[in-house]
């Protein structure tokens, strides 16, 4: 909560450094468990390289997504195509998210408006989401009823299992806890 903004793209970038503990870390519990693997990795979106060590130890991988599909979907959609490049206009569509309708360059968050394919977060970004095709699954925090569209693209872009396990939220024991610990 305490990182600055337009430091994100170093973390992101950072995150990177994590694989080879990590895959000490599998090593390490399957040694504890005489042979026996995991039964899964769920990694967050942003740690998708983790499934290149599922895969090498034979474990299914599955991404969280935690906020709705549908939201992500555009995400990932204007991340990756950058499509606000493409056009002189104020108004397009995302070219692998036509259901999304059309967007307009004021609905999109300064850092993305002027992202262009060479700037932080365009690179890192554009490193990390991809790399979401390597998952065996997709876990998106929404329910399958109120978000039939975004987990429709994720199937349909994936090509993988996408299942809506939502909403995930703290308990209320949680929640008091995290405000007392944060003080809010």
């Amino acid at each position: 909560d305490s990182l600055p903004f337009h430091l994100f793209p170093n973390f992101f970038e950072s995150t990177l450094s994590f694989k080879p503990h990590f895959r000490k870390l599998i090593n390490g519990l399957i040694d504890e468990q005489n042979g026996h693997k995991p039964v899964c990795i769920i990694a967050d979106m942003f740690f998708a390289w983790s499934a290149e060590i599922a895969q090498e130890y034979g474990i299914f991988h599955a991404i969280f997504i935690g906020g709705g599909g549908f939201g992500f979907a555009c995400y990932y959609s204007l991340w990756v195509n950058l499509p606000h490049r493409n056009t002189d206009s104020d108004e397009f569509v995302l070219p692998d998210f036509p259901e999304a309708s059309t967007i307009h360059a004021t609905q999109l968050a300064d850092y993305l408006r002027v992202a262009d394919g060479s700037d932080s977060f365009s690179a890192i970004l554009q490193k990390v989401l991809p790399q979401w095709m390597n998952a065996d699954g997709i876990l998106v925090n929404t329910v399958e009823e109120l978000d039939k569209i975004g987990l429709m693209y994720f199937k349909r872009k994936f090509g993988r299992p996408v299942w809506p396990i939502g909403p995930v939220l703290l308990s209320t024991e949680s929640r008091a806890g995290a405000r007392k610990e944060y003080g809010i």
